[in-house]
């Protein structure tokens, strides 16, 4: 699978029969990005739908199979929920052929026993790092990340010069530091096929794509 990021908590997974997008833009965030779905994945109900040609849309936890893939929905409590009962929003572990892609969205970075046990074993975890009351922070990102063992992480949702957030983002390289991964530069792309041998989580950055 191969995922390409499109600013904001937008991500694309792309696999030989399925293309999925999570988080599509829409709003203030700017423009929809310019891609086609099959699968249209909200790990929060959005105020506004983005305009997809999405067949399937989903956005509460739930088990869903569809050409060779599994989708897994788990509930969880979002960042500025201080209520530990509710869980309004929804992480989705994207499976196939052996890899396992983890979106969290804008998760609370204390999980319950449950969440971690059901989340645990993933390939790459994609995480919203850009702060200020919108997403996770560097230190929530952070936390949250330590409490698996994923090959990888992608930082999403931080100021990249490109997207117009309405509430300010910080930087990616304060999420770098506090996972003492070096700046590089950002990909276009990245492709995942399985668990690698690396004794440290890998912090891979993605360029925006318009």
């Amino acid at each position: 699978m191969e995922l390409t990021y499109y600013g904001g908590g937008c991500v694309q997974i792309a696999l030989k029969k399925l293309k999925i997008l999570v988080d599509p833009l829409t709003g203030a965030y700017g423009p929809d990005p310019k891609t086609k779905a099959d699968v249209v994945l909200y790990t929060q109900q959005p105020d506004r739908p983005a305009s997809t040609s999405a067949d399937v849309t989903i956005d509460s936890p739930g088990e869903y199979e569809m050409k060779n893939v599994s989708i897994e929905g788990v509930a969880a409590r979002l960042h500025t929920e201080e209520d530990e009962s509710k869980q309004n929003g929804a992480s989705f572990i994207i499976s196939s052929g052996g890899s396992r892609v983890l979106v969290t969205g804008n998760i609370h970075s204390e999980l319950s026993e449950s969440q971690i046990e059901q989340l645990d074993g993933v390939d790459v975890m994609v995480v919203p790092v850009g702060g200020n009351g919108l997403t996770l922070d560097k230190d929530g990102a952070a936390s949250v990340v330590r409490q698996f063992t994923p090959d990888a992480v992608v930082p999403v949702h931080y100021d990249d010069g490109v997207t117009d957030y309405p509430v300010p983002q910080t930087g990616v390289d304060e999420f770098l530091g506090e996972m003492g991964a070096s700046d590089r530069e950002p990909q276009n792309s990245m492709k995942v096929s399985g668990r690698d041998s690396n004794e440290e989580v890998q912090v891979v950055q993605l360029a925006v794509q318009k």
